[in-house]
């Protein structure tokens, strides 16, 4: 444990407290030769929690309580995501964006071509390839032809952008909200360069999973494989800590079920459309593997 801070007995830390349970910055407070210290798991978290006592001592930082609830519970703070993961926003903000101008007929055909994982016009010249020349390939061969063929061409960002396509308002809001929940207590516990690079495992790892499960012309796109991610990394990396990242265990349950309903297939039997089950899939293997080594690495 690292000591963060060292205050007068005079100095009620409750609230300050459960303003950093909030954050998802686990912490203990002990006393001793009367001085109140607060310990943290780590040196970023330790900057952290210096930073927020100076601004909340400072005036700049507003803690205000909640009704009926315990210290713990407590706490909302004045500062907005920007202060704490700003990455977060920026990815969040670059989706919304994208998501609108699908809605513009001028751009939803570019941004189509352009983000996807593989061009869609190229995709389909590469199956009429192989059933005119007579010859049999399997799907998965296709893919591998078809992505190598891309990448060749230098167009690597295509292992990535497809976390930017929305294709709905429903399919935004739903993301977005979910990746701010979970990539601000990333980015605010771990650091953005941290999250960053999580970012981008997740995002590639669900991406390839999702294009060789699927078919060659399936077009898809979120970032729901990198939240699910996030869920597998901080749900195995919570258990060595205090207080995990201060996630409800019914999002971990919802999320779950919410992945084996896609695999029943039941939204799309109702005509809702299908789910990128191998994203989720994906990411979420892909989470536990970084949760299971930075833990390693912690210990």
């Amino acid at each position: 444990m690292i000591k963060a801070l060292s205050v007068s007995l005079k100095v009620d830390l409750s609230f300050f407290s459960s303003y950093l349970f909030g954050r998802g910055i686990g912490h203990k407070i002990t006393e001793e030769s009367g001085v109140l210290m607060l310990w943290v798991s780590n040196d970023n978290d330790a900057r952290l929690v210096q930073y927020y006592y100076q601004q909340w001592k400072n005036g700049e930082l507003t803690i205000v309580p909640a009704a009926n609830q315990s210290p713990r519970g407590r706490g909302i703070s004045s500062f907005s995501y920007w202060k704490t993961a700003p990455a977060t926003v920026v990815i969040v903000t670059i989706s919304i964006l994208i998501t609108l101008l699908m809605y513009l007929p001028a751009t939803r055909g570019i941004l189509l071509r352009w983000l996807t994982f593989t061009d869609p016009w190229a995709a389909e010249k590469w199956q009429h390839f192989y059933s005119a020349d007579g010859g049999w390939a399997n799907n998965f061969q296709i893919q591998f032809s078809l992505l190598g063929s891309m990448l060749a061409q230098g167009q690597w960002w295509r292992l990535i952008t497809p976390i930017f396509l929305h294709f709905s308002l429903l399919h935004i809001a739903f993301n977005a909200a979910m990746f701010l929940f979970f990539g601000q207590r990333i980015e605010s516990r771990h650091g953005r360069k941290t999250f960053l690079f999580l970012t981008l495992v997740f995002a590639l790892f669900s991406n390839l999973v999702q294009y060789f499960s699927g078919s060659i012309v399936d077009m898809f796109g979120g970032l729901s494989g990198i939240i699910y991610g996030f869920i597998g990394y901080c749900w195995i990396r919570s258990k060595d800590m205090h207080d995990g990242y201060n996630v409800p265990p019914g999002i971990y349950v919802f999320m779950v079920i919410w992945l084996i309903v896609g695999y029943l297939g039941v939204l799309n039997g109702l005509g809702l459309g299908a789910l990128a089950n191998g994203a989720h899939a994906g990411g979420l293997i892909a989470g536990m593997i970084a949760g299971f080594l930075s833990s390693g690495k912690s210990h």
